[in-house]
């Protein structure tokens, strides 16, 4: 396969490749798997059940399983919608690359990749396997309602902050 960029010209990562690499350099800086990281580091002390990147057996049977659809979409009828995307935002003068996206987004043979194997949720793979309750990601977010906060304010010797802005409540008019 042929680079996507000329070599030399600038820089860009596979979504894949980019989390092994930071999942690696957290692995050497902390000294532990990555999964352990992340349990000693954010599970455990914010006390977010069910957040697992390389779930225990144990915790295998709480993941919800996949539902694929019978007919998978063709790879030329993909394409054909791929294209008609990039013509929209082409017209719309949208700088985008949908196939470069999409080629970053789902490598060769990802779509029949058994993500909710057993194999596959034992796995740590940084940035395709996260499993997690739906608490989990809102606590870790600052998500409202969740554990009486609107943000964790700190976290070690680490400010934390909402991944989110709040967003601005819509009311119907009558």
């Amino acid at each position: 396969m042929a680079p996507a960029l000329p070599p030399g010209t600038a820089s860009a990562y596979h979504a894949f490749t980019f989390g092994w690499l930071v999942g690696e350099v957290i692995q050497r800086i902390a000294g532990w798997p990555f999964a352990d990281v992340i349990q000693r580091e954010l599970a455990e002390p914010l006390e977010l059940d069910g957040l697992y990147i390389g779930t225990p057996a144990t915790q295998q049977p709480r993941a919800a399983r996949l539902l694929m659809p019978a007919k998978r979409t063709t790879s030329a009828a993909f394409e054909m919608r791929l294209r008609r995307l990039q013509r929209v935002l082409s017209a719309l003068r949208i700088p985008f690359d949908a196939t470069r996206t999409i080629d970053a987004l789902l490598p060769p043979g990802v779509e029949t990749f058994e993500w909710d194997a057993p194999e596959t949720l034992a796995a740590s793979i940084p940035a395709a396997n996260g499993l997690f309750t739906a608490r989990s990601p809102g606590i870790f977010r600052g998500c409202p309602g969740i554990r009486g906060t609107s943000e964790i304010s700190s976290y070690g010797n680490y400010p934390v902050h909402a991944g989110y802005p709040p967003q601005a409540r819509i009311s119907r008019q009558s």
